[in-house]
């Protein structure tokens, strides 16, 4: 991974978090063509091009399996940590900068991204002993 952030007093748990949500951030900014998840909502396609305007068209998004299983997790977030964590591994900036984004204060986003990240570990886990699977 090209864009490796201090992982020095993490324990091993967000250590694996992380590295998984840095593989997941590095793919989508690799493809941003496939954004992680729609700019607009299905709804919102709905109001403004109607049903038959708002089908996705085109080949369906393809995505190492170990990804896919991390994009699923982030967007099962709830959406202020969904923010933090795509603030954080889609954006190159100081956190300092990203939470005041995000209006909230460092300390706070540094709590909800840790939060987040074993929520995502939680759910890769939980799949992979589902499927029998290691990403």
């Amino acid at each position: 991974m090209t864009e490796k952030r201090a992982m020095n007093s993490m324990d091993a748990e967000t250590k694996i978090a992380h590295l998984r949500l840095e593989a997941w951030g590095n793919w989508s900014k690799s493809n941003p063509e496939l954004r992680p998840y729609p700019v607009a909502t299905l709804l919102y396609r709905v109001a403004q091009q109607g049903v038959s305007g708002a089908a996705q068209s085109g080949a369906p998004i393809s995505m190492p399996e170990a990804i896919r299983v991390t994009e699923i997790a982030v967007l099962s977030l709830p959406a202020v940590d969904r923010s933090v964590v795509s603030a954080y591994y889609l954006q190159w900036a100081p956190m300092e900068a990203l939470a005041n984004r995000l209006r909230m204060s460092e300390g706070r986003f540094k709590q909800t991204l840790n939060r987040a990240r074993l929520q995502v570990l939680a759910y890769t886990q939980g799949f992979e002993d589902r499927n029998g699977r290691a990403s």
